[in-house]
């Protein structure tokens, strides 16, 4: 008996770890890509208009976001009495599950990086179709004889504060339209400029045509 309290206890302690706290980390929506760079710091200057799209490119190609989230805790030090700050948040995964007429999966985890400062907000990329899950997909539309079709991609965002509790929120879903043929490709007017394609090809992106050089 006192090995099964025990037990119990230690279970009861490793749930009392974890938060579900929607109202904290907040995934807030799917951001254009910017212009010229890549950066991730700061929030969105703008959100994506259009519903995403990926070329799967027969299950080699992956899709790519920039996905803005704003940590909702204060920072809590206190110099006064010596207490630091335990409200940032570290990402560890982005728990992925799939929608469709022609392919579904539950839970997949890809893993993420980074800290999510106490009241502030970033835009970090995520990974929302990963090449182990491009692979299976494209398969299941070729299986079901279709080259496009749409997706629901849910994201929820794992990871841990600097308290040590653990968090999982999120569960927003971002449609897809998925292309199982071959990509048409980016070109600029003038094919001596040099072609600027963010965050990647074969999918949503921000495309710039930089003018070449002068001799």
């Amino acid at each position: 008996m006192k090995t099964r309290l025990a037990t119990l206890f230690l279970a009861a302690a490793a749930l009392a770890c974890t938060v579900d706290n929607n109202a904290s980390i907040q995934v807030v929506a799917m951001c254009a890509p910017p212009e010229g760079t890549c950066g991730t710091e700061g929030g969105c200057g703008t959100y994506l208009a259009s519903q995403p799209f990926v070329y799967l490119q027969g299950g080699t190609n992956h899709l790519d976001m920039f996905v803005e989230m704003t940590n909702q805790l204060p920072n809590n030090a206190d110099a006064s009495s010596g207490r630091l700050n335990t409200n940032d948040a570290y990402l560890e995964k982005y728990r992925l599950s799939y929608r469709s007429a022609f392919f579904s999966y539950a839970d997949y985890d890809y893993p993420a990086s980074g800290i999510l400062r106490a009241g502030s907000t970033s835009a970090p990329v995520v990974r929302l179709i990963p090449e182990t899950i491009s692979a299976p997909m494209s398969a299941a539309m070729a299986t079901a004889g279709v080259t496009l079709g749409m997706v629901e991609v849910e994201l929820k965002v794992t990871g841990h504060y600097a308290s040590g509790d653990s968090f999982e929120v999120g569960g927003v879903t971002f449609p897809v339209d998925v292309h199982n043929d071959a990509f048409p490709g980016y070109t600029c007017p003038n094919l001596t400029d040099t072609l600027y394609v963010c965050p990647n090809s074969a999918q949503t992106a921000a495309v710039t045509c930089t003018p070449a050089a002068t001799p």
